[in-house]
């Protein structure tokens, strides 16, 4: 049977939890609700020893793609906060409703995951060291999660290709810059009124001294920001172009500047959605500090 005839009511998600991170002496619960298409979600979210699982209910019967999607919705959210994908160990859809199609699902069960898009899992470098900006366990989500689907689907395409420049597909490092780099265009339209710069490097350059400028604080300061703007922009024209150029930034300082452009991208798409990030300014101070003692002889 194919998922556009399976229904269900419920989705359980087993998460494994973040090997850093805010450590909880009692098991945490997150509760939300929400509305989407005229159907009531109701969304627990349980931390539990090492695990994290995530249970997502609806008020009447959806398709499976649905409910796994609005899952996906939240699964973003979370990946924002920590700029990591955690790894999904289970996943499970029923109907508790009816007893429809349960041999079905639970075959669908064990596919799902199966069928994710590579997207869905995280570059290696991302993973070793903390990067929460946002603690995931007790955050408010229903603050943002009703702005967060029509933002995805009014800007879905640059969006996907930002979660690709960080997924585990085997890019070389200066084209996941080149990339990243890329996305800037379209997010620059979505937070700003007026029309866009006119060129690329001006994109980069005006996101930085509008968004980022504790990010990208020690180039400013020592006068060298332009000169790697300069070479963001080189690293793109010699990948887009297919042109030899010169002035590029080695393997070392492309990780660099991927870690510092994938930092204010989260910033910007958090502040989009109106999240207070002023009340995690030491979070955000802490991992820049991480970045430019990780990457010494780059910075």
């Amino acid at each position: 049977m194919s998922n556009k005839n399976l229904t269900c009511n419920k989705i359980t998600i087993l998460l494994a939890k973040p090997r850093i991170g805010t450590c909880y002496i009692q098991p945490i619960t997150n509760t939300f609700n929400y509305v989407d298409n005229n159907v009531n979600y109701a969304v627990n979210i349980n931390f539990i020893n090492f695990d994290i699982e995530v249970i997502i209910t609806t008020s009447k019967l959806v398709n499976i793609d649905t409910l796994r999607d609005n899952f996906l919705s939240l699964y973003e959210i979370k990946m924002l906060f920590l700029r990591y994908f955690p790894n999904i160990q289970k996943i499970e859809v029923s109907n508790t409703i009816d007893s429809h199609y349960d041999d079905e699902l639970e075959k669908k069960s064990t596919q799902l995951y199966e069928n994710f898009l590579v997207a869905y899992s995280s570059y290696g470098d991302l993973k070793k060291n903390c990067a929460c900006l946002i603690d995931i366990a007790t955050f408010n989500y229903d603050q943002i999660f009703p702005k967060w689907i029509p933002f995805k689907n009014n800007y879905d395409f640059p969006y996907r290709m930002y979660l690709y420049t960080t997924s585990t597909m085997e890019f070389l490092i200066d084209l996941r810059l080149a990339l990243l780099s890329q996305v800037f265009e379209p997010l620059f339209k979505a937070f700003l009124i007026r029309e866009k710069p006119q060129n690329f490097k001006e994109v980069i350059q005006e996101t930085i001294l509008l968004k980022g400028t504790s990010i990208f604080k020690k180039q400013i300061n020592e006068v060298t920001l332009i000169p790697m703007i300069d070479k963001i922009k080189t690293n793109r024209n010699q990948l887009f172009h297919v042109e030899k150029k010169k002035n590029i930034p080695n393997g070392s300082e492309c990780l660099y500047i991927f870690h510092k452009l994938n930092l204010l991208y989260r910033y910007c798409l958090l502040e989009l959605l109106e999240v207070d990030l002023s009340t995690y300014s030491s979070r955000l101070e802490n991992f820049i500090t991480t970045i430019e003692t990780s990457f010494d002889d780059c910075s």
